[in-house]
């Protein structure tokens, strides 16, 4: 294809005009044609940007995947796609609770370095896989450590290596590697979030604003940011005034029907405060519900769905209607539970629904059922 051999010219011509030599193994990096077929790469790029750069919602994950899908569809001996692949299934898995996904990213990053043994790119999803599916950290930074032979350099490696030291508790290197990705990217605002929510869990405040911060202005228009700089408000200053000011802040660049369904889980769950209160004004309207049901059925699991509805009437003093959404999450829930019996996010989800509901023994149960699948000492997050 013509535009790898652009890609390798211009890159030969800026190293040779910096006077610098490359080794015969980065000579065979700029030589190498990942596929002969532009619509499989056509696919790939378009499939790789929602994995590089942190979208871990589900919308923006499915597309991905889709995208990447297609991609060894057409060129099943993409080996670089597979390895992407893999990434984007590992994604979805720790996102929405499956039994598909985690098969379909292990059997992916397994056929890319059957393609090609030697694939960082592999070595790096494999990696991923063990991190956040699997919680077999050891294994995790073994994949790691073989592309980072290879590319030392690349920011989202390094940011992934800093995540399995933050998950085991090693926040020295945690910090270090986090340092390291920065410096390596500073302009992707993932890798500032990230360090925030790193920070937040020491309990270094400053150091998460700053870095929240940094995401929010290198993209303003994603919730998420918005979110993670609330929670650190939260443990930081415990004042709602504070909290109020983020939600200006965020309104001003989000939709407001985004930032709400983004934030309400949480802000419910973990607070116990009217939204109102939050958004001194901004109230839960019936064209608020209208838009959530034309625009996010598709977007979210059907459990998830019916929660956050029966969470939004709840806050709007709909008792009849949170009671009917609730226990459409209930059954929803119970639904993906048979897939996937033992998840452990899956159970305490539901004890908290049924909690909502007044079923309070089944709820006690669910929350024990939950804890002895991911206790402390399982949980590294």
């Amino acid at each position: 294809m013509e535009v790898f051999a652009v890609q390798e010219d211009i890159a030969t011509k800026i190293v040779d005009q910096l006077g610098l030599t490359l080794l015969e193994s980065n000579r065979k990096v700029l030589a190498s044609r990942p596929t002969t077929n532009s619509k499989a790469y056509d696919y790939y790029l378009k499939g790789i940007r929602g994995v590089r750069r942190d979208y871990w919602a589900l919308p923006e994950l499915t597309a991905a995947a889709a995208n990447l899908d297609s991609a060894v569809m057409i060129d099943p001996s993409f080996a670089l796609a597979y390895a992407f692949r893999s990434r984007a299934y590992t994604l979805l898995a720790f996102a929405s609770p499956s039994a598909v996904y985690p098969k379909i990213a292990r059997e992916s990053f397994e056929k890319a370095l059957q393609l090609q043994p030697d694939l960082s790119y592999g070595h790096m999803a494999a990696g991923i896989f063990f991190n956040l599916t699997e919680t077999d950290y050891d294994r995790a930074m073994t994949e790691l450590n073989l592309a980072f032979s290879e590319l030392h350099s690349d920011a989202d490696l390094v940011a992934n290596i800093a995540f399995v030291h933050f998950r085991q508790g090693r926040f020295d290197e945690a910090d270090e590697s986090f340092s390291k990705a920065a410096e390596l990217d500073p302009l992707n605002p993932a890798i500032h979030a990230w360090r925030s929510q790193f920070f937040r869990f020491r309990r270094m405040f400053s150091e998460a604003e700053q870095s929240v911060d940094r995401a929010i202005s290198l993209d303003p228009k994603r919730p998420y940011y918005y979110l993670e700089k609330l929670w650190g408000y939260n443990s930081h200053y415990g004042d709602w005034n504070k909290n109020r000011e983020v939600v200006r802040e965020a309104l001003s660049h989000v939709d407001t029907l985004e930032f709400v369904w983004t934030i309400l889980p949480s802000i419910v769950s973990v607070n116990g405060l009217p939204l109102d209160s939050l958004f001194a004004g901004h109230t839960l309207h019936s064209a608020f519900f209208d838009r959530f049901r034309k625009e996010y059925r598709q977007k979210t699991d059907a459990y998830l769905f019916y929660q956050s509805l029966a969470q939004g009437y709840r806050e709007a003093g709909n008792a009849a209607l949170t009671a009917v959404y609730f226990d459409s999450a209930r059954m929803g829930t119970e639904k993906q539970l048979q897939k996937v019996p033992d998840n452990p996010y899956l159970t305490s989800g539901l004890g908290i629904v049924m909690a909502y509901l007044g079923m309070c023994e089944e709820a006690v149960e669910l929350g024990i059922r939950g804890k002895e699948l991911l206790s402390i000492a399982k949980c590294h997050w």
